[in-house]
């Protein structure tokens, strides 16, 4: 029996794992995939998220985060562009950034079994 089910052990039920489990609920999390994997995304994380992921007790540096203040793309014809990203933000590797949290939400209590069929 617990307090809380999590469907699902990505960025937002590992942080609702951590967030529970840190108020003291018994948290129980269900993935599909075996195992950790990379995931497709922008690998970003803005200024305004990490006082949360700060909050659940989550250090980015330590899992390799790198500082992002500006942005750049290039077109199909090779035009090149920068401008500052505002408010700025890090990037991280999104299979570093689920691990971190998934660590973090078993120090705090939650159970995460993977290759579970809900």
């Amino acid at each position: 029996m617990r307090d809380v089910i999590v469907i699902g052990a990505g960025v937002a039920g590992l942080a609702t794992a951590a967030a529970l489990g840190r108020l003291g609920h018994s948290v129980l999390v269900l993935e599909k995939l075996p195992k950790p994997g990379h995931r497709v995304c922008g690998e970003y994380i803005s200024n305004e998220a990490q006082p949360f992921l700060k909050s659940l007790g989550l250090d980015l540096a330590s899992l390799g985060a790198a500082p992002l203040e500006t942005l750049q793309w290039t077109t199909t014809g090779g035009s090149e562009f920068s401008a500052e990203l505002l408010p700025g933000g890090v990037g991280l590797s999104r299979l570093r950034l689920d691990e971190g949290l998934a660590t973090r939400a078993e120090a705090l209590g939650a159970e995460i079994v993977r290759a579970a069929e809900v």
